[in-house]
């Protein structure tokens, strides 16, 4: 997996030339997820901000309705951001995301 080719593909980078992808790409870090592994937990501290290279995520919540269960919310694609709240407010995560297959994907942390 090429960071630099995932960046040239995200909104993240949208309206950068080449030499500042470049520059970006010097901060982001490759993971090889396999399927329903927990990528970030709802609750938890953390800074790190991802991109889907390749895969699928389920974004889960806790139930309102069913105390102790999780609610899947929505499901990300290749070249979606997740974890980009807590990068910009410094708060926990506000929810759990496991890998529906196995992903791979850039990280900065």
């Amino acid at each position: 997996m090429n960071i630099i080719d995932v960046l040239r593909r995200s909104e993240l980078a949208h309206g950068l030339n080449d030499s500042e992808i470049e520059d970006l790409g010097k901060f982001f870090h490759s993971k090889h997820a396999r399927k329903d592994e927990v990528i970030i937990r709802e609750g938890d501290p953390s800074s790190e901000l991802y991109i889907i290279s390749k895969g699928r995520v389920g974004i889960l919540i806790c139930s309102s309705s069913q105390p102790g269960e999780k609610e899947k919310i929505t499901t990300l694609r290749d070249n979606d951001i997740f974890g980009e709240f807590s990068v910009i407010d410094g708060t926990s995560r506000s929810a759990t995301v496991v890998t529906n297959e196995d992903s791979d994907l850039i990280f900065v942390d």
